[in-house]
């Protein structure tokens, strides 16, 4: 009662539950997860009705430059959108199988408190590729969660592991991006114990915090039961 407005708390509610397509009932797009709030909700989620949407130039060039957010129909205008901009922008193909042939390897990781983009759409995602590529997205893709971290780094969780310029982990495949693609090309060793570090203040220059596995898609992070919850090796990547 002394935090949020029952209004607020209607609104934030809202955010969570996601979008529904008011034509087809279909899920369009999975709602923020609880914990996203500290990862830039202001990039997607309008708070002030006297100015328009994140981006409105994207929306004003399929509707046209008067366009504004509270004439937008969750119907259909978003079939209007995907229609217009989608053959250009979207990367949705769940068929690797030309990448997976070309010898292509991918990591593609995802922040759980993303402000942004929902995690649960990066998995939504991966479960495509599993229905389409059965058994195969294991031996050339990995999607890792980071949690606590939101839109591409930053955030209260362990955000440090080759997703940004200016780490120390340069060379370090169980701590850096680039190098775990390398080494999984290179020498055949795929990534599954990859490490993500969180500094004081997400400073780099600055003393270790805590670290974490980052856990593929599906498995889960779960705590052994025992040791420092700040460390890495108290934690272990486990199915649901």
């Amino acid at each position: 009662a002394t935090c949020l407005t029952a209004a607020q708390v209607t609104g934030a509610s809202q955010v969570y539950a996601g979008i529904v397509n008011t034509v087809t009932g279909e899920r369009y797009h999975n709602g923020m997860a609880p914990g996203s709030e500290q990862g830039g909700w202001n990039f997607g989620v309008v708070s002030n009705t006297t100015t328009n949407v994140p981006f409105a130039q994207i929306f004003q060039t399929v509707f046209g430059k008067t366009w504004t957010w509270d004439l937008f129909d969750f119907g259909n205008d978003l079939t209007t959108m995907d229609a217009s901009l989608g053959p250009l922008v979207n990367a949705m193909s769940a068929d690797l199988r030309k990448f997976q042939a070309a010898g292509g390897k991918l990591i593609h990781f995802q922040g759980m408190a993303d402000g942004v983009q929902p995690y649960t759409m990066s998995q939504k995602y991966w479960d495509r590729v599993e229905a389409a590529m059965p058994g195969e997205a294991v031996k050339f893709a990995r999607m890792v969660n980071a949690p606590g971290m939101t839109h591409c780094t930053g955030g209260d969780g362990p955000n440090v592991f080759g997703n940004d310029l200016g780490h120390p982990f340069a060379g370090d495949p169980s701590k850096d991006l680039l190098s775990a693609v390398e080494a999984w090309v290179e020498k055949g060793a795929a990534p599954d114990n990859l490490i993500a570090t969180k500094f004081v203040g997400n400073d780099v220059t600055k003393a270790v915090q805590m670290t974490r596995p980052l856990c593929a898609y599906p498995k889960v992070l779960k705590y052994n039961g025992s040791g420092d919850t700040n460390v890495a090796a108290s934690f272990t990547c486990a199915a649901p």
